[in-house]
């Protein structure tokens, strides 16, 4: 993403115009080809090649759609090649959404998670940015997978419901 671009110079000049600065400063800071602001909706949708910034943590996506009441935002839907970044932490899912209000982000479809080696796949992913507590649930019917990196000789140990294999 160029930091030099129309739509990262002007963003902050259309969000005041109708959202407090407050609202978005700081706290979350999006980067988009195209913003359209649907005011009587309440929601702002960001298309091509998206970037979002909350705090330590940082999405990529194809389209993004914030929401926002009271002049807040609340939360956040992307989809389209979802990718997550927050510290050592790595995701991707076929959508998102991330709770402003709460912390929370939200994989789903094919939804994985890489920390240092160690990788957990299931259907949904929820996890906490605040408390870093992370819940995996598969496809109905279906099953998690979770692969941790061994530290005594590198092997990798996959680990299913019921079984654990090297």
């Amino acid at each position: 993403m160029k930091s030099n671009s129309k739509l990262t110079r002007y963003l902050p000049a259309l969000l005041a115009c109708f959202l407090p600065l407050s609202a978005w400063a700081g706290t979350i800071q999006i980067e988009a080809k195209k913003m359209t602001l649907l005011q009587k909706e309440s929601k702002v949708e960001f298309t091509g090649k998206v970037h979002l910034t909350r705090d330590t943590m940082q999405m990529d996506c194809d389209h993004l759609v914030a929401y926002y009441s009271d002049h807040q935002l609340t939360h956040a839907d992307a989809d389209g090649h979802v990718v997550i970044v927050q510290d050592k932490v790595h995701g991707h899912s076929n959508k998102a959404r991330l709770d402003q209000i709460k912390g929370i982000l939200t994989l789903t479809g094919q939804a994985v998670l890489e920390q240092q080696g160690n990788r957990v796949e299931g259907e949904t992913i929820v996890h906490n940015l605040n408390s870093q507590k992370t819940v995996v649930t598969p496809d109905t019917g279906g099953r998690i997978h979770m692969t941790i990196e061994s530290e005594d000789n590198g092997a990798a140990t996959t680990i299913l419901p019921g079984k654990v294999s090297k």
